[in-house]
């Protein structure tokens, strides 16, 4: 696996010795991506336990994400390709596919109750731009 989800992840301590913690400039989506990223690049593996069952608590069936989940989402995006290199292709998709969602969000009529999720996008990729990382503050 390149990565598998922060929900339940066992791992070694002498993982965690080899590879650290989990990067505090992500705070909060796509920092098990980066750890996931580093250990591999150290040479471990990335396993799947397809029959282990959890419970996260929290999880609704109906669950609909805060603007909160697209700001950091979309920022620790870009954090994650700019900390790990990638190469100019991927670039190009992630910032076709953002510019698409903002256009989206701004101009068609079923998504005219998205403009809190499009400014929570936009903010996302300016913080990534100011080099901002961790918890946002204000």
């Amino acid at each position: 696996m390149d990565w598998i989800s922060g929900c339940a992840l066992l791992i070694k301590r002498q993982v965690i010795d080899d590879v650290g913690v989990l990067d505090n400039c992500f705070f909060y989506y796509w920092e098990e991506t980066d750890w996931c990223t580093r250990a591999r690049e150290k040479g471990w593996l990335i396993l799947h336990a397809p029959l282990a069952k959890i419970w996260h608590k929290g999880v609704q069936r109906d669950y609909r994400p805060s603007p909160n989940v697209t700001y950091y989402d979309t920022r620790n995006r870009f954090l994650f390709m700019a900390k790990h290199g990638a190469p100019l292709t991927a670039w190009s998709r992630v910032f076709w596919e953002a510019s698409r969602t903002l256009v989206s969000w701004t101009i068609k009529p079923k998504f005219r109750d998205m403009h809190e999720h499009r400014n929570a996008m936009w903010q996302g990729i300016i913080d990534f731009i100011r080099g901002y990382c961790g918890i946002r503050t204000n």
